[in-house]
């Protein structure tokens, strides 16, 4: 019972932190610098611990995103950019370790972007067109034996 008790209130709690994210992603975007803007979401944890996130963190961000689709009095921008993001922050916040990644192609002469998370190299909550070529990842991968500039390791 308590630890149903326990998931519902992590629901909650991650579906409000996301709107609350969502709703200020705009200003914290608006100098067009992804990774200061995306440094400044990334918790200073030593370590994200790797696997899938718990279910009550996937049911609080399933929750807040349904939530944000109905803020009709509220202009909240609802592209793959600000979903990712905010997808991002929660689940590194839950000790997740995710990334977030940017893909672009080229079709019948226009560009088109996609962003999204991925855990362990599987997208997160979204099928991803693997015609998308990779241009962008937050954190980026080391190269084997490299150190972290953040934990020194």
């Amino acid at each position: 019972m308590l630890a149903r008790l326990g998931d519902l209130v992590t629901t909650v709690i991650v579906a409000s932190r996301l709107t609350s994210l969502r709703l200020r992603l705009p200003a914290l975007l608006a100098d067009g610098s992804l990774p200061v803007a995306l440094s400044q979401l990334d918790p200073l944890r030593p370590r994200a611990r790797p696997g899938a996130p718990p279910v009550a963190v996937v049911r609080g961000i399933r929750l807040g995103e349904a939530f944000v689709r109905r803020l009709h009095r509220v202009h909240v921008p609802d592209t793959c950019l600000y979903r990712s993001c905010a997808r991002y922050a929660l689940l590194r916040e839950n000790g997740v370790a995710a990334e977030i990644v940017l893909g672009v192609r080229g079709q019948q002469g226009n560009i088109e972007a996609h962003a999204w998370v991925e855990i362990e190299g599987t997208a997160f909550l979204e099928v991803v067109d693997h015609a998308l070529v990779e241009n962008f990842r937050h954190p980026p991968r080391l190269a084997p034996g490299a150190r972290s500039p953040r934990s020194g390791r």
